[in-house]
Order: C-alpha cells, then sequence, then structure tokens
C-alpha cells in the first residue's frame, strides 16, 4: 500500500483491526508550563 494510499480505513480493512476510540484518555494529565522556545518554534512551523 504506498503512503498515498493510506487511510485509517484502508489499515481497519487490509489488516482486519477494530478500532475503539476513547473520550478523555488524556484527561488525568496536568497541564504543564513550555518554554518559550517551544512556543515559538510552533508559531513558527506551523501554519
Amino acid at each position: 500500500m504506498s503512503y498515498s494510499q493510506f487511510d485509517i480505513e484502508a489499515v481497519r480493512l487490509n489488516f482486519s483491526t477494530k478500532i475503539i476510540e476513547r473520550v478523555g484518555t488524556f484527561a488525568e494529565i496536568a497541564e504543564i508550563n513550555y518554554s518559550d522556545f517551544l512556543a515559538e518554534t510552533f508559531r513558527f512551523n506551523t501554519p
């Protein structure tokens, strides 16, 4: 399967997988403060 044909539905069908979605998986993880460098990197590199 080429990368351009890859999607979650193709994986599910071709590999007989079952997809389990959960809400709140990371809800119990506390927020952290991130560095100014990381914030600037995201601002510069994301649309």
